[in-house]
């Protein structure tokens, strides 16, 4: 039991009987309805508001970052400094702990991972480039290899991607409707190491070759910069009946190595001279060259 009959409130100080109470047992001050502990010779024990701040400022740092992150480490420090000037008058040094603890960690980890996002995004964004203007087409398809297209080719589209680039040519010809399609399809050495890699991409690729029935296939091969270069020649056909005759190597590149891609619509007129020839292609793939 306490051998003082009265003791006061620690919020609004108020003087409340205690006699007969032991001790450190929960009391409710009737004035503020604040709940504290009764200590020895009458004193008063609560946890310190500031240490509970701390810990709640703390946690919600994970969300807020350093914006409570920093308080809820000053308000730690406060509290523990405040738990030293009183022994036995104030609880709570754990959550203060807590409290800084949380703060630093959540608060200073938090930040560095949204400074890293914000500048990866930046910088995938800035990587990412989609045109159609045939001065920026070239300027791109530039940044692989120098080449020497057949006539009367045209550049329609280039994409650049991290690690890819991909350009397209047609010649839409008289009627309208693509007779003939290059695809270059640029891949990083960080990205797809050697040609292997590269020809496997072809099982994505395929999916853009007109025609679904392989009518023959055979291969040859051209020289690329002093290179034995693979070439697969393929005759398509699909079910409205035009044959395409499709040119598939991998060359190499700036960086890296290009997968190309001939598509090559067979005249359907009979004795009418086809668009392009084998010759023409292996000219096309030769003429690569990557400076210096």
């Amino acid at each position: 039991m306490t051998d003082h009959v009265t003791t006061r409130c620690p919020d609004c100080e108020a003087v409340l009987v205690t006699a007969g109470l032991a001790r450190m047992q929960t009391i409710r001050c009737a004035g503020c309805e604040a709940t504290f502990l009764l200590g020895f010779s009458g004193q008063t024990i609560r946890t310190s508001r500031k240490a509970q701040t701390s810990l709640i400022l703390g946690l919600s740092s994970l969300f807020c970052m350093l914006l409570s992150g920093i308080p809820a480490v000053i308000l730690g420090m406060l509290a523990l400094r405040d738990i030293r000037r009183r022994p036995g008058a104030l609880m709570g040094r754990g959550f203060a702990l807590a409290g800084i603890i949380s703060g630093t960690v959540l608060g200073v980890g938090t930040t560095c991972f949204a400074i890293v996002a914000a500048a990866l995004s930046t910088w995938m964004a800035n990587s990412f480039e989609r045109s159609t203007e045939p001065g920026r087409v070239r300027e791109i398809a530039a940044t692989m290899a120098e080449f020497d297209l057949p006539p009367g080719i045209k550049p329609r589209s280039a994409v650049q991607l991290i690690g890819m680039t991909a350009v397209v040519f047609v010649d839409a010809g008289e009627q309208g409707a693509d007779r003939l399609k290059i695809h270059l399809v640029h891949y990083t050495n960080w990205m797809l190491r050697d040609r292997r890699q590269v020809r496997a991409q072809l099982v994505y690729h395929k999916d853009q070759l007109r025609g679904s029935h392989t009518e023959s296939s055979h291969q040859w091969t051209c020289h690329v910069g002093g290179e034995a270069v693979q070439v697969t020649e393929e005759v398509r056909s699909d079910e409205s009946g035009p044959v395409y005759r499709n040119y598939i190597a991998v060359l190499p590149a700036r960086d890296g190595n290009v997968l190309a891609i001939v598509v090559a619509k067979e005249p359907q007129t009979t004795g009418t001279e086809p668009r392009l020839t084998t010759d023409m292609v292996r000219q096309f793939f030769e003429s690569f060259t990557v400076p210096e």
